[in-house]
């Protein structure tokens, strides 16, 4: 069970067009046992095509709600977000609180693979001014949580910058002091190479711009872990658990027909929970 008491949550989820994936919904359902010690606040669904208005604006309305529970002597603990095209497994949110709890960390991100069949990630590490994704092979050589400090004993590095987690699952904790702070915590920066051949663009991400700010603000505690999830696009890029020999092969089997909450039986073959995952 989750230490220091009752962990109270506030889920957001940012949205296109008020839909989300029916696996994304079922990983909501799913997502705290009911006798966890987490209590989910609110969820909140915050439609625009400027994805990084949704993400200011859920965090601004994560900020209101915890002003009224603390009128009431509550707070809000953790702020979650969870994309609508994003199903992880099962009793996600109760291991995701836990964990960052576990291990002292401001940010918990889940790493999820890219849509494409490549098995990158995009969780990344922002090294000599660039960035450079982490792969299937890069996760099986690290801890199941790990910080940019396993990454770069991993690849070699002495000198490097931020790990750039990405908002497709991830909790913050709501109650430290840079919360307040980040005046614009999600900013979506881009541009034209207008010096080289062909003019080729480049784009900075809003996840991996916020990982940026918070190292620049000297916040340690940035979080990357590995949870059976899928991300779902015209098909599912599924991710197991790295740590496993066969997850690449199971990865491949669920791709094409992965539900929210499925798992695989003994004998090799996905099998439908109508519940949680345990």
């Amino acid at each position: 069970m989750i230490a220091n008491g009752p962990q109270r949550v506030f889920i957001g989820i940012p949205a296109y067009d008020n839909r989300m994936d029916c696996d994304t919904m079922f990983s909501l359902f799913g997502a705290s046992h009911p006798r966890s010690r987490v209590e989910i606040v609110r969820k909140s669904v915050w439609s625009s095509s400027l994805l990084h208005r949704s993400f200011t604006e859920l965090w601004a309305e994560c900020a209101r709600v915890q002003d009224m529970e603390r009128q009431h002597g509550h707070d809000v603990e953790w702020f979650c977000m969870l994309h609508s095209d994003v199903a992880p497994k099962g009793y996600w949110l109760d291991y995701m609180v836990e964990e960052a709890i576990r291990v002292n960390a401001e940010i918990l991100s889940m790493c999820i693979r890219i849509k494409h069949f490549a098995y990158d990630y995009s969780t990344a590490m922002h090294v000599n001014g660039k960035y450079k994704r982490l792969n299937e092979r890069d996760l099986r050589g690290l801890p199941r949580t790990f910080t940019r400090h396993e990454v770069a004993r991993l690849w070699g590095l002495r000198e490097y910058g931020a790990l750039c987690l990405n908002t497709g699952c991830w909790v913050a904790r709501f109650t430290s002091d840079w919360v307040r702070q980040l005046q614009r915590p999600f900013i979506l920066d881009g541009g034209i190479h207008w010096d080289k051949p062909n003019y080729p663009c480049w784009m900075e991400s809003e996840d991996w711009m916020l990982s940026r700010q918070l190292h620049d603000m000297g916040v340690e505690g940035l979080y990357a872990t590995q949870w059976d999830n899928c991300h779902k696009g015209i098909a599912g890029y599924a991710t197991w658990d790295n740590r496993r020999g066969d997850s690449r092969r199971r990865a491949k089997e669920a791709n094409s027909r992965f539900v929210g909450l499925r798992k695989p039986s003994k004998n090799g073959k996905l099998r439908r929970h109508v519940g949680a995952l345990q």
